[in-house]
């Protein structure tokens, strides 16, 4: 994901960051934080066969900061969307689309 769109993706990290400081979420932001890296600090995200997750080989090549790093920048988007253009939101947010589609996570 990152590597096949790697321009846009990272001008979109900028994006966030940058909307991160504009609509003052920096508080926010550091629980949200926490809570993935506990998440990926205590589970192998892509699992190790059998009932954890897909068998050696349809197992994603990268690592598990990789994933972190992924998981890490759609929840900070989905923090300041209102404040992102809908592109940049779509394409940080794309890994996660099917299974948790953007319009079914509420607004507050």
């Amino acid at each position: 994901m990152v590597c096949a769109d790697g321009r846009a993706w990272f001008a979109a990290e900028d994006v966030v960051a940058q909307a991160i400081v504009a609509a003052g979420r920096q508080r926010e932001q550091r629980p949200l934080l926490m809570q993935v890296a506990d998440v990926f600090a205590h589970d192998v995200w892509y699992g190790a066969g059998g009932r954890r997750g897909p068998a050696p080989g349809a197992r994603a090549r990268a690592t598990e900061a990789s994933g972190q790093y992924v998981a890490t920048l759609a929840m900070l988007a989905l923090l300041v969307r209102d404040h992102l253009e809908p592109a940049a939101l779509e394409l940080v947010y794309r890994p996660f689309a099917a299974a948790i589609p953007v319009e079914e996570l509420a607004r507050e």
